[in-house]
């Protein structure tokens, strides 16, 4: 093998252990979304800790029922949920290589925000306008031939359903 043919396979074996560092890092880091919504802390794609007001997977885990059984394990399912989603969506836009990052408002020091569960911000943290969304869950049946059912839906469809005033 020649010095030139030497010197371009490594500089060809480089650059493919450089293109392989970077998947690997970036799926690491996506990876790693569910792990922070279980314990509660966020990272950013430098390894440095970001703020953090918001409940964690284990925290909702260890809630008691109270009084009202099904009431607690709908609103531990809810809080669930919204940590869930946010780690889904930032786990695919780390993987997209996108900057952007989606978070809980509760996270973000909003507790109880009564319009939206969720923001998108941007790599410095800022809200990005319009960027708002709420989750809401539906019971739901699968009917014998495979169609899903949701009762809410049903229900306004046929005019049945109440709403709190």
């Amino acid at each position: 093998m020649t010095e030139k043919e030497k010197r371009d396979r490594d500089n060809k074996d480089s650059m493919i252990g450089l293109a392989q560092g970077e998947i690997v890092q970036r799926h690491g880091e996506a990876s790693s979304q569910i792990l922070q919504a279980y314990q509660g802390i966020r990272v950013d794609h430098n390894g440095h800790l970001e703020d953090f007001h918001g409940r964690n997977l284990k925290q909702i885990s260890e809630y008691k029922l109270g009084d009202n059984p099904d009431v607690s394990r709908k609103q531990q399912s809810g809080f669930s949920a919204e940590l869930i989603k946010e780690s889904r969506d930032n786990k695919q836009a780390i993987i997209n290589g996108e900057s952007n990052r989606t978070r809980t408002t509760d996270g973000i020091g909003k507790t109880n925000d009564t319009q939206y569960d969720h923001v998108i911000v941007d790599e410095t943290g800022n809200v990005q306008e319009g960027s708002g969304s709420q989750m809401k869950f539906l019971k739901s049946r699968t009917m014998k031939n495979g169609q899903t059912k949701y009762n809410v839906i049903d229900k306004m469809a046929k005019g049945t359903m109440s709403f709190a005033s």
